[in-house]
């Protein structure tokens, strides 16, 4: 499989004429290994992103960098993003329909932050589980199926170690779409100017 990749990844360089010291592919963008050599470029089925330098690569906000690479949203959410074109024609925006093959199984081995219940448990017990940021509140759409439901927010991020947090001052309950929009940055947008933003779509 991974020799499948390492093909396809130089061919799609060479064909979309990426000027690259190391390509990495997979289909879906979701996954990688390390870029090792720069300018390195990300590539999926459609498309590529280029880091001209290490700097950059591991400065992207869209990337989870550990020993493998984390695209949760795919490269195709990340800046820069370009569609392949195939010699110089860029892809047709309409698509045969088609079936993929989905559900293969793939072991995947990674350190997780420890995350404490009772903390959550805490800043629920004071704040409630209505987003602080849109007000959302799964119980009152959902009915019993969605009461008590809610992500909890560390305004302060924990990932750079291990600290006594104070679950009320520092922690907010989020609905998933504000937890995710809070983290499209890094550090993540505080909860006050998501607010803003959500105010000036309306």
């Amino acid at each position: 499989m991974a020799s499948t990749r390492s093909n396809t990844a130089r061919s799609l360089a060479k064909l979309w004429k990426l000027d690259v010291r190391h390509a990495l592919y997979r289909q879906t963008g979701d996954w990688y290994h390390q870029l090792e050599r720069f300018p390195g470029a990300l590539l999926d089925e459609n498309g590529y992103v280029i880091f001209e330098t290490e700097d950059a690569y591991r400065s992207c906000q869209e990337l989870r960098i550990r020993q493998d690479v984390s695209v949760p949203g795919g490269i195709s959410a990340i800046p820069g993003y370009t569609i392949g074109s195939e010699n110089g024609v860029a892809p047709s925006t309409t698509y045969e329909r088609a079936t993929y093959a989905e559900g293969a199984r793939q072991d995947v081995v990674q350190s997780q932050i420890e995350r404490s219940s009772a903390a959550r448990n805490a800043c629920i017990a004071a704040h409630g589980t209505t987003c602080a940021a849109c007000g959302f509140n799964f119980g009152a759409v959902y009915g019993a199926i969605g009461e008590g439901f809610i992500h909890v927010h560390h305004c302060n991020p924990v990932s750079f170690g291990v600290r006594d947090v104070d679950p009320v001052s520092e922690m907010r309950p989020l609905c998933p779409n504000c937890h995710a929009m809070v983290h499209r940055e890094n550090p993540p947008i505080s909860i006050t100017n998501l607010k803003q933003i959500i105010a000036s779509k309306a």
